[in-house]
């Protein structure tokens, strides 16, 4: 199953959005984006870890016939949590598109893909509460490099 959502919609600085029609010609900030790739992220978690589930069942069930288990001793949870390593940047199918929107067309397609993978990162960290704190996308935005979307973060 797949669903689009439209991060233009959670952009922080809303002084930008006062011109619709125009597309930005200036740079997009990171921290213009980070509360709204958070939002979508919990908003959107239950589908996302939902289509995460349907796209690594193929290799759960091969690794429940090497190492001999079944569903009862190893769930594709347990399996999930075992093989994606949330620390480090990670690419898995999730069918999960993101629309750019008229104002945000200027972003790359590897920072849109970048931005997805914070997406996927933050709703598998807190759907399975493999950390003790929130989150945060400002976590992982120096792990990545970025065409488009500059990093620096105000004060």
């Amino acid at each position: 199953m797949s669903k689009v959502i439209e991060l233009d919609k959670y952009r922080k600085d809303k002084s930008r959005q006062k011109y619709k029609n125009v597309v930005l010609r200036g740079p997009v900030w990171f921290y213009e984006l980070n509360d709204g790739i958070k939002q979508l992220a919990f908003k959107d978690m239950e589908l996302i870890i939902q289509n995460v589930q349907e796209n690594v069942m193929e290799d759960y069930h091969q690794a429940l016939k090497l190492q001999h288990l079944n569903e009862f001793n190893y769930s594709v949870d347990d399996y999930i949590i075992d093989t994606l390593n949330v620390n480090i940047p990670f690419s898995i199918v999730h069918g999960i598109q993101l629309s750019r929107g008229h104002q945000l067309r200027i972003i790359s397609e590897n920072d849109w893909n970048n931005i997805t993978d914070i997406i996927m990162r933050i709703c598998i960290i807190t759907h399975y509460q493999l950390w003790n704190k929130d989150a945060e996308p400002l976590f992982f935005v120096n792990q990545y490099s970025w065409d488009s979307i500059q990093v620096d973060i105000p004060n």
